[in-house]
């Protein structure tokens, strides 16, 4: 039997809780305690620091339940102290023993017990009854009162402690308490918790005045008076402390270990800086010899992680006070376990051993768990597996964190309700002592760990147990229960049907078929009860709430339409994803018609997909299925039969609608965390809802037109809809085959319109009408009988129906062909389209119903010669096409190149007035050239005479003249008469009027008439120049004259040279300038100019050569005088000295006579008007004036 093969009894009492405060298995503790791995490479660093730093005294441990973080604080304090034990033994010589394979930490150990010490262990929470946690000198106070109580006093009251610690520094306590019981016959240390009663006070005072010999009088209000004065601060208290340790020996050091901190001070920050300043004070006091040992469940990172910043920037300095972080994780809590409460006797590891040997591979098939969810770390060695039995490996991690994620949903109750109060040893003693009497072939199964923990949890929280345990009949099922329960909130753990099954094992010979089936049965049962709820394949427990929620979620009606609703999302918006498929043949989307069990949930198509879904009534009946779609333009998948899809897509529809229908702010809070959770689950199932879908889809059977249809398994529902889709579109579209395999899009009936070869699709026969061309034809010609004419539309509409299925640009390339084959015309508004309008009218939709497509008409051999003939005569070439059409189009072209040769003319109306002979035969190419094709062919007598005509008559004369050198000759005249107009009026003969008279001609290129004018122009020309030399010529010698009478002048002759030739500039300028003068007009008015710049001249040598006249000098009087307020000056005016008088020369022109009347008619009108101008000239000589002629 199991219970025979620990070296210790399993029902003997081990204490599994460690408290701080609880020394009475001192003794034990140390025995017991295992040093794992972990600690032991976590503490090797706080021995190394205790030993040897300097201004570091804080140690913060850190771990959440089962961590063994209070465990490793008593024992910290009891190897600092390093306090005697049984058998003699010291607790530090223990400790070190504990330690394997590491000299250098258990040296440490030893040195460290050699430094004298003491230690104070407290749990922060059980001592601070005195104060509350809203005094921020909570921790402080706290820090006082197991101070004091070390040293005996009474540290719940810190007035009667302050009292004692006053006698105790005296060395008078010991002696105080003996008087004081001589005087009262009571123990001081039992009476002082009545210090308020008269007498112990009566019985202090009389102690006191005996033990000071002094009156008792004086010692009436001592304790009033210490607690009036008494203020508690970390300076006082760390001044206390530094006195105790003086009172020690050398190197002594006052240790303080404190429990659970970490709860006391979270979230609040005045605590936290509370302990901040009291272990820095101390450090600095102490110099070191004070340290302080604290436990927390979270981490120093994670209690300052949830403060605000300028929170965390006051706590920074406690992270540096406590420089010695453990972090205890767990890991190694098997290793504590196996220690104390797992070991064997050897005979029967042995026989295990053997066990695990030959049972090896059949444990890892058993305790094998699916791919999803955490991965356990299995039996590393035989060894392993001894030291677990009978637990299985992955238990130990598994309990553990389904009881921190139970911890953190608010499942247990009482003081420790946020880890639970049982330790994990505690759960594994009580788990032992259950399979106590198996035998080895047993196992642990994993919902016995519930019985560990049941009275500590919420009756809440285990309501749908107890529940359970009252109705349930099926023993198994309710195990399951248990462990579904335990695993409920531990995310990482994956509850699916295997995982369960391997939960389950309890021995290694289990027959795991049998087992699995128990488990599936157990399972259906629960989920039938809503005890569980399962999503897609995993299971989980429900609360008392949830158990409510579920049998209302599962009472909520849903109906058919919602079904295929959801049912058409599945399968058609998320699996297929599309409203069309591509035909592969031909690269080609083709919509479909959307249906689900005879349903259409989509715009109705030609084609058909039709699923028919496992909520199918005929799912089973596959010739019913066949005959209902024969004829038709249907594809069916017929799925398998799956109830858990179905069954899931309903509870999908019950969540969703109940979630909707429930939404209260009035919901507790419960509640709304349920349906929370519902929701994210319902999400998640909707993924596995899809993920089925797609499966399922993948191995549908396919069904079209009454037939099976063999399509291979694909590796998606969409791969596989694609493959069935093919089948569809060649059983319903067999005429594709006509389209060849040819890939058709705009490019390809661009090409053809436009003349530009297609690989492919011309490479037999260029004018033989292909069976797909026939088809178009024998369809329009259908049409055409039957008196309709057929649209674009039309076509499009027929083409893309079945038997054709032909898509659009595949269809008008074929249409393009027999335009190109000249077998058909496209037309809009009765007009025939040529290449260009062709192109757009297939490229632009809103063209489809308005372009027509007609027949060829046949034109006869004189047509078409009459036609050839008007091209030769009318263009000077002949056409090198020989079909009718085509011959009449390339007319079409050349006529348009004329009327474009003429625009041009014409737009040079300005410049060539006589082009506006053109207009007229613009105007009629322009008619001619708007016409079909067909027009030229019927109606050529109508417009070849007089196109013909006007073309030789007016457009080859005019662009003759215009490109050949008459044109230069004529822009020549047509330059003189506009340009050449100052210099011709100076010029006699008639040659100038001839040139006007011929720019005026209507047809200047008809006739002699620019021969006669070019002569004119020759002759004009020579005219002009000679005139023009003439005219320079006597201006010039004008010039020269004035300049020779100006240097004869008196004045003149006494200047310099360089004078001379500054006066004579402006008439050398003159003569640079008549030499490159071209107007006559210019010249002539040149010569008069010479008058004033003679005078000009003569004026200038005059000053040049002529004195100035000096101003009077007015001379300064030697003495002046004042008359009244003012000053006159006496002074005298000189005379200026004699000089000559300058003459100006003046022009005759500026000779003004006073003569009343305008013109002279008389003898006696000259004789006065002569007498009047010798008067003014004689007038002007006596003003000094001399007069140039």
């Amino acid at each position: 039997m199991i219970k025979n093969i620990f070296t210790q009894s399993i029902n003997r009492e081990i204490e599994t809780v460690i408290k701080a405060d609880d020394k009475l298995n001192i003794n034990t503790e140390i025995k017991e305690y295992v040093i794992t791995n972990e600690i032991a490479e976590k503490v090797a660093k706080l021995f190394d620091a205790y030993n040897n730093a300097e201004k570091i005294n804080g140690v913060w441990i850190s771990g959440f339940f089962g961590s063994g973080k209070s465990h490793l604080l008593k024992m910290l304090s009891y190897v600092f102290q390093n306090i005697a034990v049984e058998d003699g033994l010291k607790a530090a010589d223990i400790f070190a023993s504990k330690v394997k394979d590491d000299e250098k930490l258990k040296e440490n150990i030893l040195i460290a017990s050699q430094r004298p010490a003491e230690s104070i262990l407290f749990n922060i929470d059980n001592e601070a009854n005195i104060t509350s946690k809203a005094d921020e000198k909570a921790v402080l106070s706290v820090f006082y009162k197991v101070f004091y109580n070390h040293l005996g006093l009474y540290g719940s009251y810190p007035h009667i402690a302050e009292f004692e610690l006053w006698l105790y520094k005296q060395d008078k306590f010991e002696e105080y308490k003996n008087i004081y019981k001589e005087q009262t016959g009571l123990d001081w240390i039992e009476a002082r918790r009545d210090y308020f009663d008269p007498e112990v006070i009566e019985g202090l005072e009389n102690s006191l005045s005996i033990l000071f010999k002094k009156d008792a009088s004086k010692y009436e209000d001592i304790l009033d008076n210490i607690e009036s004065k008494q203020e508690q601060s970390p300076v006082d208290f760390c001044n206390k402390i530094q006195d105790y340790i003086n009172s020690k020996p050398k190197d002594f050091r006052l240790n303080f270990f404190v429990d659970e901190i970490g709860q006391y001070i979270a979230d609040n920050t005045k605590l936290m800086l509370n302990l901040q300043t009291i272990v820095e004070s101390l450090a600095t006091t102490t110099n070191g010899r004070a340290w302080v040992f604290v436990t927390s469940q979270s981490d120093m990172e994670s209690l300052v992680g949830d403060l605000s910043k300028t929170q965390k920037n006051d706590f920074s300095k406690i992270i540096g006070r406590f420089r010695v972080l453990i972090n205890l994780s767990s890991n190694n809590v098997d290793e504590v376990i196996e220690k104390r409460l797992l070991e064997k006797k050897e005979q029967y590891e042995v026989e295990l051993a053997s066990i695990y040997e030959n049972e090896k591979a059949l444990l890892k098939s058993l305790i094998s768990f699916s791919d999803t969810g955490l991965k356990f770390k299995e039996y590393t060695s035989t060894t392993d597996f001894v030291n677990k039995y009978p637990f299985v490996f992955y238990q130990f991690t598994l309990f553990q964190n389904c009881r921190i994620e139970l911890a953190n949903h608010n499942a247990f109750q009482g003081k420790n309700a946020a880890v639970g109060e049982r330790s994990m040893l505690s759960v594994f003693q009580q788990v032992l002592q259950e399979v106590e009497n198996n035998d080895l072939n047993a196992l642990v199964s994993f919902d016995l760990m519930y019985k560990g923990i049941e009275n500590e949890l919420r009756p809440e929280v285990t309501n749908s147990i107890r529940t359970a345990q009252a109705n349930l009949t099926d023993e198994f099922a309710l195990k399951v229960l248990k462990a579904l329960f335990l695993v409920k909130y531990y995310k990482q753990f994956v509850p699916t049907k295997r995982n369960i099954s391997v939960l389950m094992i309890d021995n290694i010979h289990i027959n795991i078929k049998e087992h699995e089936a128990k488990v599936e049965n157990a399972l259906n049962t629960l989920e039938n009860q809503s005890y569980i709820q399962r999503n897609g394949e995993v299971y989980q427990f429900l609360t008392n709430d949830e158990k409510d929620i579920e049998t209302e979620i599962k009472n909520t009606d849903i109906d058919d339409p919602q079904i295929n609703n959801l049912l058409k999302k599945l399968f058609f918006d998320e699996v297929i994803r599309e409203s069309k498929l591509k035909y592969l043949e031909n690269k080609q989307d083709y919509e479909f018609t959307q249906k689900i069990d005879g349903i259409i949930v989509s715009r109705e198509k030609e084609l058909e997909i039709e699923i028919i879904s496992p909520n199918n009534p005929d799912l089973d009946n596959i010739d019913i299925l066949k005959s209902q779609i024969i004829g038709t333009s249907t594809v069916r998948l017929v799925t398998d039969f799956n109830k858990k899809f179905m069954d899931d897509v309903r509870m999908f529809l019950q969540i969703e609608k109940y979630n909707q229908l429930n939404q209260s702010t009035n919901n507790r809070a419960e509640v709304k965390r349920i349906l929370h959770e519902k929701v994210v689950a319902n999400n998640e199932r909707k993924a596995l809802l899809l993920a089925e879908a797609d499966a399922i889809l993948a191995n549908a059977k396919v069904l079209i037109n009454g037939e099976i249809i063999e399509v291979p398994s694909r590796a998606s529902g969409r791969d596989f809809a694609q493959s069935a889709f093919q089948s569809l579109v060649k059983t319903v579209y067999p005429n594709l085959r006509m389209l060849g395999s040819v890939v058709y899009t705009e490019d390809t009936f661009k090409k053809v319109v436009n003349n530009i070869p297609v690989d492919e699709l011309f490479q037999t026969d260029d004018i033989a009408i292909s069976e797909a061309e026939s088809e178009v034809l024998t369809f329009i010609n259908r049409r055409k009988r039957q008196s309709e004419r057929t649209s674009l539309n039309d076509l499009k509409q027929n083409f893309a129906k079945k038997p054709y299925g032909w898509y659009q640009n595949a269809l008008f390339t074929v249409v393009a062909k027999l335009y190109k084959k000249n077998k058909i015309e496209l037309t809009n508004n009765e007009r025939i389209l040529d290449d260009k309008l062709v192109q757009n009218a297939f490229l632009k939709t809103d063209q489809h119903p308005v372009t027509y497509i007609e027949v060829e008409t046949e034109f006869d051999s004189k047509q078409i010669n009459q036609l050839k003939g008007i091209y030769q005569d009318l263009f000077l070439q002949n056409s090198t096409f020989s079909d009718a059409k085509d011959i009449a189009k390339d007319f079409q072209v050349k006529l348009n190149d004329l009327l474009q040769e003429v625009i041009a003319l014409l737009n040079r109306k300005n410049e060539i007035p006589f082009v506006e002979n053109l207009q007229d035969f613009k105007n009629d190419l322009v008619h001619l050239k708007n016409q079909n094709y067909a027009y030229y062919l019927t109606n050529g007598k109508d417009f070849e005479d007089a196109i013909i005509d006007a073309k030789e008559q007016h457009f080859d004369p005019i662009k003759a003249f215009v490109k050949g050198t008459s044109f230069t000759i004529y822009n020549d005249i047509k330059l003189m008469v506009t340009r050449h107009t100052a210099n011709i009026s100076y010029v006699d003969g008639d040659e100038f009027q001839i040139l006007k008279d011929f720019l005026k001609e209507p047809k200047p290129y008809v006739g002699n008439g620019l021969q006669k004018a070019k002569e004119a122009k020759d002759t004009l020309a020579k005219k002009v120049i000679e005139l023009i030399e003439k005219e320079r010529k006597e201006a010039i010698e004008k010039f020269n004259q004035a300049i020779d009478n100006l240097k004869q002048n008196e004045f003149v002759v006494q200047l310099t040279q360089e004078q001379l030739n500054a006066i004579l500039k402006p008439f050398n300028e003159k003569i640079a300038e008549l030499n490159e003068e071209r107007f006559i007009g210019n010249i002539r008015n040149a010569s008069s100019e010479i008058r004033n710049l003679s005078t000009t001249a003569l004026n200038k040598a005059v000053k040049l050569t002529t004195p100035e006249e000096p101003e009077p000098v007015v001379q300064p009087a030697t003495k002046p005088t004042t008359s009244g307020e003012k000053t006159v000056n006496t002074g005298t005016v000189s005379e200026p000295k004699p000089v000559i008088t300058t003459p100006k020369y003046i022009n005759r022109n500026e000779i003004k006579v006073q003569f009343t009347k305008a013109e002279l008619s008389t003898e006696q009108d000259v004789k006065a008007y002569v007498a009047e101008l010798e008067k003014e000239l004689l007038n002007q000589i006596k003003n000094n004036k001399r007069i140039a002629l």
